[in-house]
């Protein structure tokens, strides 16, 4: 995806999630957009922070905190993970480390409330009793 097609797609996606917590949804639709988007970020991030690139330290942090938001929490803190590895070869990487660890508390107070789908699942199969 082109540097002008990810930002278009992100851009669409922030007015998406908007309005729908607007319109007081914040379900699983809101979660997948926010999964998506933490993506894109990530997939930016993951590609030029490893050129040195300073601009992608905004990506990485966004990407953890869509992944919170959709409820990734994993992802979340993978990502934190790979980007403390990233540090070292930055001149302010002390600030990028600290900033990632407020990152990793504020995970911590994060509580995404679950959908009736995260409760779905299958009744498993009851034996018939003879009377």
């Amino acid at each position: 995806m082109s540097e002008e097609a990810l930002v278009s797609r992100a851009q669409r996606l922030h007015w998406d999630i908007e309005a729908l917590v607007r319109q007081g949804l914040t379900g699983a639709m809101v979660r997948a957009k926010h999964h998506e988007l933490a993506e894109l970020y990530c997939r930016r991030a993951r590609e030029l922070l490893p050129k040195r690139d300073f601009s992608a330290w905004p990506d990485a942090f966004a990407a953890i905190t869509h992944y919170a938001e959709a409820g990734g929490f994993l992802d979340a803190y993978k990502t934190i993970d790979w980007a403390l590895e990233q540090c070292d070869g930055f001149h302010d990487g002390d600030m990028m480390r600290s900033e990632l660890e407020q990152l990793t508390q504020w995970l911590a107070t994060v509580r995404v409330p679950p959908t009736l789908a995260d409760f779905a699942r299958p009744v498993p199969p009851i034996p018939k009793i003879a009377a």
